[in-house]
């Protein structure tokens, strides 16, 4: 249904050299309605990319066939809302070979549309992976593992024990010693937090900050750190979202001070820097995604390791008492404090670095533990969903850049040019640059609150005075 692969140069991994191959992006573009003056209006997303108009299903598909054109009984898998929330799943259908074809010709632009988008992102993922500047930047993949229930050696009959998060992280870099690159490849640690805080943006942000500040400060490390390169996949409410985005736009800010000169604030932004925003990190952030069901890798592993050997403890009944996120913090300093030296670890992501253990606390509890940021809101940020690759570098302005999806190819390395805009900026109509978001900070939720009761004091003092003058 489409013109078939074609060679990307200047994208080849260096683990293997080959030129890759991918389908042309207007040979895949997602088909949408939108309305316009109350009519429902066809387009084909990203929008300002002419599409291709030598294949397609009218091209290829058989309209005479009297086989595949026939009343002949035929199952096939098809997506349907089943049960009584409506829960979209895969079921088997029957049907004719007809109504079979005209299922396909529906769903076919949808499926190669997300072919094209998983190839590409994925490609230029693991080629970021192969290609960063280990002296200035680190990358790291992130994700939230499965809740894990805590049981103890010991519980009484139809107790239920608590349940606690884990933050996992993997981090490339290449370490620094005596002012020199370290002769070794790139090495991967492994950092898992624990806490009985639900995964979200501010959980998320509390570990990157820390995991940035270890690899900055440790003279050993990449004390010339400018850029935490960030993957991870795009649920909304932990990463792909305005509460994660736009802190991350705050990252490379040295401070917010009104006396500063090139700040914000004199760019007559006050009521989003100066009464909202925070100090940043002086460090950049860049943000990739994986698309949608295509964000699992070694690091669901990892995620895995620590709950099954605990498990596995408590039925021997080593230990006892594992009811908090502390207790398994606890457990897997004592237990899991450096990689397994039994196995062997191969690739990218192999254990060859070291294991971080951390516990991070809900709030305050004097447990000496970090405690995790509060969460705060940020304005929404349209389209956010369909774009793939997020920056955060302004010194100075809370401002987000966004490309559709995310290119590190020989022209982006060496700061050449990009040979990929068209993909890259296909969803701009002026393609000079990415697109650019401002970010916003809503007020903190008292002082919502506090303008809420004022406006509803001043409302009944209104009312009041209407209703005096009323009867007089």
């Amino acid at each position: 249904m489409t013109c078939g692969k074609r060679h990307h140069e200047g994208l080849e991994l260096p683990s293997t050299g080959e030129v890759p191959q991918f389908v042309p992006l207007e040979c895949s573009l997602l088909p949408k309605t939108r309305t316009v003056d109350g009519k429902e209006e066809p387009y084909t997303y990203p929008e300002y990319i002419a599409p291709c108009d030598s294949c397609g299903w009218d091209k290829v598909a058989p309209t005479n066939c009297p086989v595949d054109m026939s009343d002949a009984q035929v199952t096939w898998t098809e997506k349907q809302e089943i049960g009584p929330n409506e829960e979209s799943v895969y079921a088997p259908r029957t049907g004719t070979r007809r109504e079979l074809l005209a299922a396909i010709r529906r769903d076919a632009p949808q499926f190669i549309y997300h072919q094209w988008l998983c190839q590409w992102q994925i490609h230029q993922i693991n080629l970021d992976y192969q290609t960063f500047d280990p002296q200035t930047s680190i990358n790291i993949v992130t994700d939230f593992s499965a809740v894990y229930n805590m049981k103890g050696a010991v519980q009484e009959k139809c107790s239920h024990g608590t349940s606690c998060n884990c933050c996992v992280s993997l981090v490339l870099y290449k370490p620094k010693r005596e002012g020199q690159l370290h002769t070794s490849p790139i090495r991967c640690d492994v950092w898992r937090i624990w806490s009985e805080k639900k995964g979200n943006a501010a959980f998320h942000q509390t570990a990157m900050k820390e995991i940035a500040q270890h690899y900055k400060t440790n003279p050993e490390l990449v004390p010339e750190l400018q850029l935490a390169k960030v993957k991870s996949d795009g649920q909304r409410s932990q990463y792909k979202g305005r509460k994660n985005l736009g802190i991350m736009a705050e990252w490379p800010h040295p401070s917010c001070e009104l006396n500063t000169v090139d700040c914000f604030c004199k760019a007559g932004g006050s009521t989003a820097c100066g009464n909202f925003m925070e100090p940043g990190l002086s460090i950049g952030m860049e943000h990739d995604f994986y698309p949608s069901h295509h964000g699992s890798g070694a690091w669901d592993s990892y995620g895995k390791d620590a709950p099954k050997a605990m498990d596995r403890d408590t039925a021997f009944k080593k230990s006892t008492h594992r009811y908090d996120a502390y207790s398994c913090y606890d457990w897997c300093v004592k237990n899991m404090s450096k990689p397994s030296g039994n196995k062997e670890h191969r690739g990218i992501f192999a254990a060859d670095g070291e294991y971080h253990w951390r516990a991070y606390a809900k709030k305050d509890d004097s447990s000496g533990h970090r405690v995790i940021d509060k969460e705060r809101d940020f304005q929404a940020l349209p389209g956010s969903n369909e774009l793939y690759c997020w920056k955060a570098t302004h010194k100075f302005a809370p401002v987000l850049e966004a490309d559709f999806v995310s290119c590190f190819c020989v022209g982006c390395r060496d700061k050449t040019g990009c040979k990929y805009t068209k993909y890259t900026r296909a969803h701009v109509q002026d393609k000079t640059g990415p697109e650019e978001f401002i970010t916003h900070a809503k007020a903190p939720e008292p002082a919502r609150e506090k303008c809420k009761a004022r406006r509803k004091a001043r409302d009944k003092r209104k009312a009041a005075a209407s209703d005096t003058s009323d009867s007089e």
